[in-house]
């Protein structure tokens, strides 16, 4: 390669091609030519990524106001399931059976004769009682 390879000269070849090339590269030897061709090179690389800058920063306005908005979606969810919530606990709160205590309580008075352990059941004909 070239030692003007910095200032953009692009030759690649053999070492002999090389020697003859360093004669006449104008890139050397205080040739205004070869440097006025890197400096157009550089500005014009340099135009574009102003240019791809502009386009980036555009880019990213954009991705910033798409994230703004979702935040601000995810956030009205989460406020609606919040209120949500509160209402299914006002609700339950409302329609859920109170706890309920009998104001007495049962006491064995005696107990009947042919049982041994618990009566499950009750029933009366008349003037008689069953169990069971």
């Amino acid at each position: 390669a070239c030692p003007n390879k910095v200032f953009g000269c692009d030759f690649k070849g053999s070492f002999v091609d090389l020697e003859h090339h360093e004669a006449h590269c104008s890139f050397s030897n205080g040739q205004l030519e070869g440097i006025s061709e890197f400096v157009e090179k550089a500005v014009k690389e340099y135009d574009e990524l102003k240019q791809l800058l502009v386009k980036l920063k555009q880019r990213e306005s954009i991705l910033n106001n798409e994230i703004e908005e979702s935040m601000a979606a995810w956030q009205d969810i989460v406020r609606t399931e919040r209120e949500k919530e509160k209402e299914i606990q006002q609700y339950k709160m409302l329609f859920s059976p109170p706890d309920l205590q009998m104001p007495f309580q049962f006491y064995c008075m005696g107990s009947f004769r042919g049982h041994e352990g618990p009566i499950w059941a009750m029933a009366s004909h008349h003037d008689l009682l069953f169990t069971s």
